[in-house]
């Protein structure tokens, strides 16, 4: 707890015209990559988009909607209709009735010195709401405690040990996403399907800052995850709140390296936020390729023969309800 917030409101304060300065700043730089993107899409195809980036690396790259599409961005139809909160509150009611929705989030405890022995602790719950007038919904956690052979690591010749608290946010994610495969397994035969929204990225592109037997370790675990998904045809759904993504910014520059080239990348929820005017609007869609994670996620599932090579940014199925 702060025991001076005045002193710190009152830094603040003298600090308004470095905050407005920075805040400016992005937004100029977020409208120049604006700007560019709309001129590539009025002059090119997705197509000669995705040729003209060949080779560069670019972490996005245009669909079909980017030609489809009147605009970059669409509106939602429903929301015309919706003239507050609440309206919108009872269109998804509508919307949602008798269908599972399932999220799944993990906690952790890292090793503490404060005990002799190093040991971790993971736990993940699970919500289902079945959205039914009597309010049926399934809460259920599961706790592991993770032992020293699990957070205590070293050198092969074994030379020294240390205690990686990393250890347990790596097994964290490994038993966040087996506790969702479990979930949509036992309820892929619900009719409708159930709606998975997993609190993530589908991409593992942040694993590439681990060692190489660590960063497989997400790459198998997510594999295995959008293969269950898409053997027991049970949408998974990627969430980020907050998203500081600048793919779609990589693009633009990989387009115009030259004009582009020196500047720094804006987040792509700079670039589309004057265009989303509206609730529920969404832009076209991109295909994810930063860090060509994706083309990593290889699996099979031994009992239904499902093999994943590489999952496209979006698949819908006939999902659409209403």
């Amino acid at each position: 707890m702060l025991q001076d917030p005045h002193a710190v409101s009152e830094q603040l304060e003298r600090l308004r015209d470095d905050l407005a300065d920075f805040t400016s700043s992005d937004r100029s730089l977020a409208a120049v990559y604006r700007d560019a993107l709309l001129e590539e899409r009025a002059s090119s195809t997705a197509t000669e988009v995705r040729d003209a980036v060949t080779g560069t690396y670019a972490d996005a790259l245009p669909t079909t909607e980017f030609d489809r599409m009147e605009e970059l961005t669409a509106p939602f139809p429903p929301a015309t209709e919706w003239t507050s909160h609440e309206s919108a509150g009872r269109w998804a009611s509508d919307l949602l009735d008798g269908l599972p929705t399932i999220a799944v989030d993990g906690s952790e405890l890292e090793p503490t010195t404060e005990l002799n022995v190093p040991v971790g602790l993971v736990q993940v719950a699970s919500y289902v709401n079945h959205h039914t007038t009597d309010g049926q919904y399934a809460l259920d956690t599961e706790s592991a405690v993770l032992p020293p052979t699990e957070v205590v690591v070293g050198p092969e010749d074994g030379s020294y040990t240390y205690v990686d608290e990393s250890q347990v946010q790596h097994a964290r994610y490994e038993r966040e996403t087996e506790t969702v495969r479990g979930l949509i397994e036992e309820y892929a035969e619900h009719d409708p399907p159930p709606v998975v929204i997993y609190d993530g990225s589908l991409t593992v592109s942040f694993a590439n800052l681990f060692d190489d037997e660590t960063r497989q370790r997400y790459i198998d675990s997510m594999a295995a995850l959008l293969a269950t998904s898409r053997a027991n045809e049970v949408p998974v759904v990627g969430y980020i709140a907050g998203s500081q993504s600048s793919d779609v910014a990589d693009l633009v520059r990989k387009l115009r390296p030259t004009g582009l080239g020196d500047t720094g990348l804006p987040r792509d929820a700079a670039i589309f936020a004057p265009m989303l005017d509206t609730w529920g609007s969404r832009t076209a869609l991109f295909e994810s390729q930063r860090d060509r994670s994706l083309q990593k996620l290889r699996t099979t599932l031994p009992r239904r023969g499902v093999r994943l090579r590489r999952p496209p940014s979006v698949c819908v199925r006939g999902l659409r309800r209403g």
